[in-house]
């Protein structure tokens, strides 16, 4: 079929759409299978563990959570009442004076 320069190509637009939708529909269906294996291997590796690992694992981590969330709020705190002392500073006009090393 010849087509004229003008004309559009609307059969390639169509097949690009067809090939578009194969490519989209192979790609999900992978991803779910390497979701699906990921699931089985993590419950695969969880059935091997006694279960005082599981549980002294688990109160492990919640330790390690709440020190970070301590050492952040202390870290956020300490930034607070300084940014409040600096506004105060300047509300009040009182420079300190910076003392400088060389």
């Amino acid at each position: 079929m010849v087509r004229k320069a003008n004309e559009p190509v609307e059969e390639s637009v169509e097949a690009v759409k067809a090939v578009e939708e194969k490519v989209d529909t192979a790609f999900d269906l992978f991803v779910d299978h390497q979701r699906k294996a990921f699931t089985e291997v993590s419950k695969a590796f969880n059935a091997m563990l006694p279960e005082g690992v599981k549980e002294h694992g688990e109160k492990a981590v919640e330790e390690v959570i709440e020190g970070y969330r301590n050492l952040f709020n202390s870290a956020l705190d300490d930034l607070i009442e300084t940014l409040e002392k600096a506004r105060l500073e300047k509300k009040s006009g009182v420079k300190k004076a910076v003392s400088r090393k060389n």
